[in-house]
């Protein structure tokens, strides 16, 4: 009789389904854990007196923006995966609880890891390509980094200004549990927020800047080579 046999095998794939997703997510746990590890050295490395340079004071804020977006990662995404696969589900209610505060929290820090990044990218192409011009007053170290602390203040404000409309989309009852709010379901505020705010700002711009500055970087790497070999062969 192979009346029982497609739910065998449904019942196998689906097994074998969560047994992969475990695997994922303590994966996902030991890459966040060292991916902590890692921004919490380098941010203390740094901060070091001696490190203190522009540039220094953008990847310092990254790995701060970085090491917060991996912790509400891993509350919001590992861990409930874990709760849900271990039955769980007084945990998982209690974080369900954090999740409208968590949730906006991680996309803060996500966009302003993003605006870092491209701070960093743009800084480098200012310094090689005002050098080369050599027309910019020089600046003094401290006022360079004086100056990379109100840049990396204005990313986080813009971050934190962007990402309102997260706080607004899910709401937590004891009743209710987790769900979202009549603002946070409304089809034109999703568009709004998912395609027409979050494909421009978060995609096409810094991707275009990225694109633009790094090429310009690479560039200039390769033609401060080809100089080099030239001068070396007429040595």
């Amino acid at each position: 009789d192979n009346s029982n046999q497609p739910n065998i095998k449904a019942n196998y794939d689906l097994d074998t389904y969560l047994k992969f997703r475990l695997i994922i997510s303590w994966a996902s746990v030991i890459v966040i854990l060292i991916g902590l590890v890692g921004n919490f050295v380098s941010f203390v490395v740094l901060i070091n007196s001696k490190m203190r340079i522009a540039t220094n004071v953008f990847l310092a804020s990254l790995c701060v923006s970085g090491f917060i977006a991996l912790i509400g990662l891993l509350i919001n995404s590992t861990i409930y995966e874990l709760l849900a696969y271990y039955g769980r589900f007084n945990e998982l209610k209690t974080l369900f609880s954090f999740y409208p505060y968590v949730y906006p929290l991680i996309t803060t820090f996500q966009m302003a890891s993003i605006l870092l990044t491209v701070c960093v990218s743009v800084n480098q192409f200012v310094c090689i390509y005002f050098n080369k011009l050599k027309t910019h007053t020089k600046k003094t170290q401290s006022q360079e980094c004086r100056s990379a602390f109100r840049i990396v203040l204005i990313m986080y404000l813009i971050s934190i200004i962007y990402c309102i409309p997260y706080w607004l989309k899910f709401k937590y009852t004891a009743e209710l549990g987790l769900f979202e709010t009549k603002l946070g379901s409304d089809p034109l505020f999703k568009r709004l927020v998912h395609f027409y705010l979050y494909l421009p700002i978060v995609y096409i711009l810094p991707f275009s800047i990225l694109i633009f500055t790094n090429t310009y970087l690479i560039g200039t790497l390769m033609l401060a080579r080809k100089r080099r070999i030239r001068l070396n062969m007429g040595v």
